[in-house]
């Protein structure tokens, strides 16, 4: 049974980095197209 539960948390913990880094990510790429939208293009 811990075997078990150990393993559905490591499952978890990896499930929840690569929620957060994809975060990251798409936060990293909107804020640089806001920004170039707004000053470059006019248009927020």
């Amino acid at each position: 049974m811990r075997a078990r539960y150990a393993h559905a948390m490591e499952r978890l913990y990896l499930a929840c980095v690569g929620i957060s880094g994809l975060a990251l990510v798409v936060i990293t790429l909107i804020i640089p197209y806001g920004v170039f939208m707004r000053y470059a293009m006019n248009s927020a």
